[in-house]
């Protein structure tokens, strides 16, 4: 804990500058290494990018990949999904939106009635309802790069497609199952700046997915769901399986860490790192956190402090309203000593030139 990072430079060119992806690079929510390329999600569009790396710490070569070709979305073509949560296993590549409710920011330059009215309204955006995975194909012999698809067929004649949990504008089966949770279900219609619903994390353990909260923090301790999806790989639906006796279909961890929400999750060997940080609009500490063992975890359970280790404090931001330099991603660099990069929110001045942003590589034990 406490050692320095080195600095990673990640090369957006050409994506940054197109109209339909213009400030992409400037709002990184979630991030993926997958053999030599980074798969990032963004808090605007409904693409994800990707780069590839191009020397030991340099990223380029920037493409994006819109989900609305690979998926049929349940909201409309320009509708935000607020990606929060990537990471690939077994073949798929999987995808959450954060299914969080929207309130308008006031305008600075507006009448006080008029920014008051503006804070009353909220919305709900039907692609931020999403949960899906995309089929992964090989573009090269040592299976370092790759792409996504909607559909392939495999070696042994089967067809992978790519799938999606249902749902509609205001849901998906992820909520629906979530409407009778003592803890959660109040939640359910809160905006996610309010402490509200909002996944903010997604890691991949075969069939097995680990869903992060951002919101809510309850007496000071974050929600991290699990819950097992069926689904056959030439089928375009995804279903929840029942994880308990009485028919619920998820199960609960109730971590404490320091009070903060989860803000991004992956897997090192059979714990999971937590990217931890403030819920709501708030700048704050932001920390890394090991949670030992945590693969082999099953059924609801209160993970306290003496199952969590500290990996590294994070610098942070908060010279605005709108704050910079928020920690928003983490995923490992597999080097020959694997590092932890970390990518940002509203990177600061500092990070940012032209198309190229800077993020942090840590070390890890």
């Amino acid at each position: 804990m406490g050692r320095q990072p080195r600095q990673v430079t990640l090369d957006f060119s050409g994506v940054a500058q197109s109209d339909a992806h213009a400030g992409a690079h400037l709002a990184l929510s979630a991030v993926a290494c997958v053999g030599d390329q980074l798969w990032f999600g963004a808090d605007e569009g409904t693409a994800l990018l990707r780069l590839t790396r191009v020397a030991p710490d340099r990223w380029a070569d920037a493409v994006p990949v819109p989900l609305e070709t690979l998926l049929t979305l349940p909201g409309d073509a320009d509708d935000e999904i607020d990606v929060e949560g990537i990471d690939a296993c077994d073949g798929w590549l999987w995808v959450t939106g954060s299914h969080g409710i929207r309130r308008r920011k006031p305008a600075k330059d507006a009448p006080d009635a008029e920014r008051i009215a503006r804070l009353a309204r909220t919305s709900r955006r039907g692609n931020r309802h999403l949960v899906a995975r995309l089929p992964l194909v090989a573009q090269d012999d040592a299976g370092r790069r790759h792409d996504v698809v909607r559909a392939v067929t495999a070696a042994d004649g089967v067809v992978r497609r790519a799938a999606r949990l249902p749902g509609t504008r205001t849901r998906d089966r992820l909520t629906a199952a979530l409407r009778r949770d003592a803890h959660l279900a109040p939640f359910l219609d809160i905006p996610g700046k309010d402490n509200g619903f909002d996944v903010e994390g997604l890691a991949a353990d075969g069939d097995r997915l680990w869903l992060g909260l951002r919101g809510p923090v309850l007496r000071g301790r974050a929600v991290v769901l699990a819950v097992t999806l069926d689904g056959d790989a030439d089928d375009d639906t995804l279903r929840l399986r029942r994880a308990s006796p009485d028919g619920r279909r998820y199960e609960r961890f109730f971590l404490d860490l320091f009070g903060l929400g989860v803000r991004e999750l992956c897997w090192h060997g059979d714990d999971l790192l937590v990217l931890a940080g403030p819920t709501m609009a708030l700048g704050g500490r932001c920390v890394v956190v090991r949670w030992r063992g945590a693969r082999r975890a099953r059924g609801d359970a209160m993970v306290d402090r003496d199952a969590l280790t500290v990996v590294h404090e994070l610098p942070y931001g908060a010279g605005s309203d709108e704050g910079v330099e928020h920690p928003e991603g983490i995923t490992i660099v597999p080097d020959a000593s694997p590092a932890l990069l970390v990518v940002h929110d509203a990177p600061g001045p500092r990070r940012v030139r032209d198309a190229v942003v800077l993020a942090d590589a840590y070390p890890l034990d």
